[in-house]
């Protein structure tokens, strides 16, 4: 399972991914932030049930007791000579057959077939996620490689959810401030691991680098 994207918005488009400028780095957290808030199971009775995107009908996030389900259409596209080429694609009854356990609708244009698939994400207290809370502002940390982790923060109102995903490319000054590692994937991209004191991480929480990225549901 991935969050918050933005698994929660056309897979990232996520976590649980909208993003205003190419990342030439990576950055993660060592640990589920904020270090010292307890992990919490449950989801406050007043923030329960259906929120949907404020620009996509179709995209919702369901809240439950103990999971938050992220409801959404993936778009793509197919050509017919990649059809042609794949023995296990096929079309039947104006549907295409072997993407998905069942048949999913389409619309053609000229060679290239346009896809959209409904799909449904659970997000809920695992190894992979940890969430924890500060009154209505829920913090959902995904779990990406051993110690290293991407927090989205969810903030609750009476009418809406505010997701915020943080864009590291924007902050990259007070990151080289936070205690850190650096690495370097095969490609040569740069790694950095941060270790915020809470101070620090409120701060960031506070700062540009999420507050580029907010996206609303609002209350259905």
């Amino acid at each position: 399972m991935r969050l918050l994207i933005i698994g929660f918005i056309l897979c990232f488009n996520s976590l649980f991914a909208q993003k205003i400028a190419r990342e030439v780095s990576s950055f993660y957290f060592s640990s589920p932030q904020p270090t010292s808030l307890p992990e919490v199971k449950e989801f406050d009775e007043s923030i329960r049930g259906t929120y949907q995107l404020s620009t996509q009908k179709h995209t919702k996030l369901i809240v439950t007791k103990d999971s938050i389900l992220a409801n959404y259409y993936s778009v793509f596209q197919i050509t017919q000579q990649d059809i042609d080429n794949n023995s296990q694609l096929y079309i039947d009854n104006n549907k295409i057959f072997g993407i998905a356990p069942e048949g999913l609708p389409f619309v053609r244009n000229n060679d290239t077939l346009i896809i959209a698939m409904n799909q449904t994400e659970v997000f809920c207290t695992t190894k992979e996620y940890v969430i924890k809370r500060n009154k209505n502002t829920y913090y959902i940390n995904e779990k990406v490689d051993e110690n290293r982790w991407k927090t989205t923060i969810l903030d609750f109102s009476s009418k809406e959810v505010l997701m915020q995903e943080l864009n590291h490319e924007l902050i990259l000054s007070d990151i080289e401030k936070l205690p850190k590692e650096i690495d370097y994937d095969n490609s040569g991209m740069r790694i950095y691991v941060a270790t915020p004191s809470d101070k620090d991480f409120y701060s960031i929480a506070k700062s540009k680098g999420y507050t580029s990225e907010k996206i609303v549901y609002r209350r259905i």
